[in-house]
């Protein structure tokens, strides 16, 4: 990140930013793709640790999960040992390739059953 940008992002979260907005368009994003979806399949998800709104699945948290990421290996016929966590995860602990296949496989796996 650029000096310019990280300038803009200190200036946007001192000065512009409100915890309480943050929340009040989670919750207008949230109601408004329920009502969309309302007659569809579909899967509300995060990633945060501070989500104000249910949701069905939080994805960093089940990629963490050990028992749910063997299960998607038993799943695609692995056999054990499976990789530990660093395996599926990049640079700043973001998924990386065989994360984001556990992940949509997870993601897949929670549509089926609804």
């Amino acid at each position: 990140m650029s000096d310019e940008e990280r300038k803009y992002w200190h200036a946007y979260y001192e000065k512009i930013y409100h915890k309480k907005y943050g929340i009040a368009d989670e919750r207008i994003f949230y109601y408004l793709l329920r009502e969309i979806l309302r007659d569809k399949k579909h899967i509300i998800v995060t990633c945060s640790r501070e989500s104000f709104v249910p949701y069905d699945m939080d994805i960093s948290l089940d990629l963490y999960d050990n028992k749910k990421r063997h299960a998607i290996h038993k799943q695609w016929g692995d056999k054990p040992p499976y990789p530990s966590l660093k395996n599926y995860l990049a640079r700043g602990n973001h998924p990386n390739e065989l994360g984001h296949k556990i992940i949509a496989e997870m993601l897949t796996n929670y549509l089926d059953k609804t």
